[in-house]
């Protein structure tokens, strides 16, 4: 957002010319007297050098010629174009004079003496003295087509016509006038011309050189014509013509002239001015106003802004600094909103023609809003628009200001800069013409869609600006209020969570769906915790893992891609959805332990919609599992606000963890609940759930399978290890409870109970017992999974408890902690222990081995090899089924007792 400069054919001309004419008695030449075609010199000046000042503008130019035998000059070439670059910023405002027409200049002698404007003294082939003609300003070819045009008569009534126009060519992009002849006649030969144009064409001064074109060849002597007497320019008022720029620089005038004679060829010389002066005394004291076109809180909105220059047009007082520089500052908390992006196109610099005196094409979809410019040289306003310009690396927020009327096409390039820390806009145009204007209105599209949005509070805010004048004095600096009084009450916080499964069959596996949605106007999300349900798990065995030097950048391998994310974002009815179509995927990997979890989940988003790419956002979150429930939750990094200053509006965060078989239902189907608690940016909490439940689990079987050995001494008061193992069948229901009593013939022995680790050592350190003293140790478990590559296995322990006997505590370690405690009970038939709500994994098999002798927790009460001893057995799984079991207890005995126990062997081992 910023002032465009812009001008005319018709508005901004300073006429120096060098004329073609036609001229009689020009002899033949041979080819060789081309080469003499050439600029001799040029010379130009101004009355005055002040900044600003309405100054009389001077030049000349000569042509090679030589003399004749009859002692005329003469020249063997004829022009065909002549033009002349002047410097930026001298201007002319022709729209404050009469115009003469069409039908009034080629009458000859007819135009109003108030159209003049300067006069011209050429030199011509065959004539010893130079014709001073008048210079007149004329309607323009067609109505209001932005063609200005001066002319005058190059003796015996040949009409020459002068057009201005705007330099925007890739050469030179300064909007500097040019002023040229094109195609001029044939019919005579120019030698020299000296070119006067009035700074204010109504002052006095001037009236002795007021004449009309059939004065010029009354009574042709030497010179042709001297005025007789002085004329009044007739004006009301004495309004300035020319102005001298605003910046105190040095100046130059181009020429260049081409001949019919040698076509492509094109001679051309520079004219050195005297700098620019004064310029500390121009007067440049701007505003601006800015207001939104949507009052309402945290709403989308468009801008009305216009800039106001107070313009000086005294003829006798410099004029206004032209303006070089605009820098806007929008209040913080008005930023962009991503929901601009729907559809949204850009504009290349081929598209709108930069460089080129071309009409701009730029795409409809690119358009950002209209502008409306009135210059004090301009008889209406100029009318343009305002388009994304196309993205560059480092720089995504750019724009076109464009007008193509009045026959010249201005394309001003200007930036958004994007704080990125609160999103913070300042636009700046830079280096923008040296062209009088007094007022630019500005206004960017509001509506659903609309490319800015409002602070999210009530209040009156401040834009700021800053104007740098190209007369190098301070810039003007102020502030433009706006109020937002709509929509004051808060939205407050109160998210939604959608989350299931797509397969809700027990124990099989499923994509996992998850949607958290927030209402446009609510506090913004920043960050996450989903508590999976009880047994809803992962297949981590096969799955690759992103390494950690990859982390950070989600330029994760695709064998640890598990899911994909989709996520709305902006404010608004109409968030823009990401990603887009043709745009580049999104990804959820797997990745290694943070931030004390075993494993971690990456989500990568490549911020990419319309036209733009702010690069890949990966908000990185800890994969946690419960060691005694094997629950999952997933807990994120803060979830970024801004992505390069463009404020990430959550709308909807979508996550569909898809990988094949990966993903795999709990067995039971009792209904549970996903669980969620969810951050905002202003720090409120909310909890949303979703229900959860799966079916068909009474087509699970449960029949699992388990073995007892006893190890060592066999004879009563023995000590002996025991060795169990438990083996489930593959895809039946996970289990859930164990009660297993041993025979009488085993007892706890109490007396070994020499060190118990406390419940603090356990949960001390890394947890898991890593914090338990060595003594505590009685045992070694090992366990198999189909979700996890290795078995988990660890010590096992003796913890205490709130009952008289301590438990024994299974510490699985591995690729995930697990710990399933023990109760151990002395009951009056024998030794009891029981498993209590085991976590609903599914298990392959599971080796238990607790040590005998002086560490061991058994002691026999009688020879265990006289008799088949068994121990009764009850389980129960997570869908509910039960099973029981007599297993028994199998030793290495004697050989006299082997046979029995041998034949007893596979009696109840269910």
């Amino acid at each position: 957002m910023t002032v465009r400069s812009v001008m005319s054919k018709h508005a901004f001309i300073v006429l120096v010319i060098a004329i073609a004419c036609a001229s009689v008695g020009v002899q033949p030449a041979s080819a060789g007297e081309f080469d003499e075609f050439g600029i001799e010199s040029v010379a130009a000046s101004g009355s005055s050098t002040l900044a600003g000042i309405h100054a009389d503008l001077t030049t000349s130019i000569s042509l090679n010629h030589h003399t004749s035998e009859t002692g005329l000059p003469v020249s063997a070439t004829v022009l065909e174009d002549v033009k002349l670059d002047l410097p930026p910023g001298l201007v002319g405002n022709a729209t404050n004079f009469p115009t003469c027409s069409n039908g009034e200049f080629l009458a000859f002698a007819n135009c109003p003496v108030e159209s003049q404007i300067g006069i011209v003294e050429v030199l011509l082939t065959n004539f010893e003295a130079p014709f001073i003609e008048p210079i007149y300003n004329l309607e323009p070819a067609q109505e209001n087509d932005g063609v200005a045009r001066f002319g005058f008569f190059g003796g015996f009534y040949i009409p020459v016509f002068i057009n201005a126009t705007v330099r925007t060519g890739k050469t030179s992009n300064d909007y500097g006038v040019t002023a040229t002849v094109d195609n001029s006649s044939g019919r005579g030969a120019l030698l020299a011309a000296t070119t006067t144009i009035w700074g204010v064409p109504a002052d006095p001064v001037h009236d002795s050189q007021r004449l009309n074109a059939l004065e010029v060849l009354s009574g042709c002597t030497n010179p042709c014509f001297e005025p007789d007497g002085e004329r009044a320019s007739g004006l009301p008022d004495e309004e300035p013509f020319l102005t001298n720029p605003s910046a105190c620089q040095a100046m130059e005038i181009g020429f260049s002239v081409t001949t019919y004679q040698l076509p492509g060829t094109i001679a051309t010389a520079h004219a050195g001015m005297e700098s620019i002066t004064g310029c500390e005394s121009l007067d440049f004291q701007p505003t601006l106003d800015v207001q939104p076109t949507n009052q309402r809180a945290g709403a989308p909105t468009g801008l009305d802004a216009t800039v106001h220059i107070p313009q000086v047009e005294e003829a006798d007082e410099p004029a206004t600094s032209t303006m070089r520089a605009a820098k806007v500052v929008l209040p913080q908390g008005m930023t962009i909103n991503p929901s601009a992006a729907n559809g949204l196109e850009a504009c290349s610099d081929e598209q709108v023609g930069f460089g080129e005196e071309t009409q701009s094409e730029c795409p409809d979809a690119s358009k950002l809003g209209e502008a409306t410019i009135i210059s004090p040289a301009l008889p209406e306003p100029l009318h343009g628009a305002v388009y994304q310009r196309t993205p560059a690396p480092g720089n995504q927020f750019r724009l076109w200001l464009v007008t193509d009327e009045f026959g010249f096409h201005v394309k001003l390039p200007g930036v958004i800069h994007t704080d990125k820390a609160t999103g913070q806009l300042t636009t700046e145009f830079l280096d923008t013409p040296q062209l009088p204007v007094e007022e630019v209105d500005l206004r960017i599209f509001g509506g659903d869609d609309a490319p800015l949005k409002n602070p999210d509070a009530c209040g009156t805010y401040q834009t700021s600006f800053e104007f740098t004048p190209w007369s190098g004095n301070p810039p003007a600096v102020g502030q433009s209020p706006m109020t937002i009084d709509r929509g004051c009450g808060s939205a407050g916080f109160n998210p939604r969570l959608d989350a299931g499964v797509t397969n809700p069959v027990a124990g099989a596996f499923t994509p996992i769906v998850l949607n958290v949605l927030r209402s446009d106007g609510e506090e913004n999300l920043s960050g996450l915790k989903i508590d999976l349900p009880r047994g809803l798990l992962a297949k981590l065995k096969g799955v690759g893992i992103c390494p950690e030097t990859s982390a950070a950048s989600g330029a994760c391998p695709d064998n640890s891609k598990i899911g994909s994310v989709f996520a709305s974002v902006g404010a608004g009815p109409e968030p823009l959805g990401i990603p887009q179509p043709g745009k580049s995927p999104t990804a959820v990997y797997l990745a290694g332990p943070y931030k004390g979890a075993p494993y971690s989940v990456i989500a990568k988003v490549p911020a990419q919609a319309g036209p733009f790419d702010l690069g890949n956002v990966v908000v990185r979150s800890a994969l946690k599992v419960d060691p005694e429930t094997a629950q999952a939750t997933v807990e994120s990094d803060p979830l970024p606000q801004f992505v390069e200053g463009v404020p990430a509006l959550y709308r909807t965060i979508h996550v569909a963890i898809d990988r094949p078989e990966f993903a795999i239902n709990p067995t039971n189907c009792e209904p549970m609940s996903v669980e969620a608690t969810v951050n905002s940016a202003e720090g409120a909490v909310a909890h949303p759930s979703d229900r959860f439940q799966v079916g068909a689990c009474g087509d699970l079987g449960f029949k699992p399978r388990l073995s007892l050995r006893l190890r060592g001494k066999t004879e009563r008061t023995g000590f002996p290890a025991l060795h169990a193992v438990y083996a489930p069948r593959p895809g039946d229901a996970n289990l859930k409870d164990l009660t297993l009593r041993l025979p009488r013939s085993e007892f706890i022995e109490q007396g070994h109970f020499r060190t118990i680790c406390t419940r603090v050592q356990f949960a001390s350190g890394a947890g898991n017992g890593a914090g338990c003293p060595e003594g505590s140790v009685y045992g070694h478990i090992r366990a198999y999974t189909p979700l996890l590559d290795k078995p988990l296995e660890g010590p096992v322990y003796l913890r205490s408890s709130s009952h008289n006997l301590p438990d024994v505590v299974l510490a699985l370690r591995g690729q995930v902690d697990a710990e399933v405690a023990v109760r151990i009970d002395s009951l009056k038939g024998g030794l009891q222990a029981r498993i209590e709500d085991a976590p609903d994994v599914p298990i392959s098999r599971a080796i238990l081995t607790m040590r005998g002798g002086q560490k061991g927790l058994f002691v026999n009460s009688r020879d265990i090899c006289a008799h088949t001893y068994r121990a009764r057995l009850g389980l129960e799984a997570h869908n509910g089924r039960a099973a029981e079991g007599r297993p028994a207890l199998q030793a290495r005995c004697p050989r006299e007792h082997r046979h029995r126990h041998q034949g007893h062997k596979h009696r109840g081992r269910r």
